[in-house]
């Protein structure tokens, strides 16, 4: 069983960064796996959550990994709202829940059999430096070697 986490990763980032640019206010949207301290809000995070195996046979063996990404904005105290989270997650899901239209992880020998938001999550924290506004899409993806 090849473990396809990366593939996985860089597949999502090439959909939201690379393929299609997700935008705020005219600008672009930068996609991270990790987040660097001078980095500018709104942002995405892609993150793994878990992974098993799936569909086993005789003949092969399925997996199920399930995706964090996080849109995150930050505004002043009094400042700000869901509504750049909102736009943001919807440029998302227009791209990840396209029918009939999964991941291409063909480059890895690997194939997308299933795709699926499972929820979407907002939450909001406020700190001395402001208010964060979070909202994870939590997507499950079933996977099967093609060789």
């Amino acid at each position: 069983m090849k473990y396809a986490l990366d593939p996985l990763n860089v597949a999502i980032i090439k959909l939201l960064e690379t393929d299609n640019q997700i935008q705020y206010d005219g600008d672009n949207v930068t996609v991270y796996t990790e987040v660097a301290n001078d980095s500018q809000f709104p942002l995405i995070v892609v993150e793994p959550s878990t992974s098993a195996e799936n569909d086993v046979t005789r003949d092969s063996i399925g997996q199920t990994y399930v995706m964090n990404v996080e849109v995150i904005s930050k505004f002043k105290q009094g400042e700000g709202g869901w509504g750049a989270n909102s736009n943001i997650v919807n440029q998302i899901t227009e791209l990840i829940r396209v029918k009939g239209t999964y991941l291409d992880l063909s480059a890895n020998n690997l194939k997308v059999k299933r795709q699926s938001i499972q929820s979407i999550q907002p939450l909001r924290e406020a700190y001395k430096d402001g208010v964060y506004f979070r909202s994870i899409i939590i997507i499950e993806f079933d996977i099967e070697e093609t060789m």
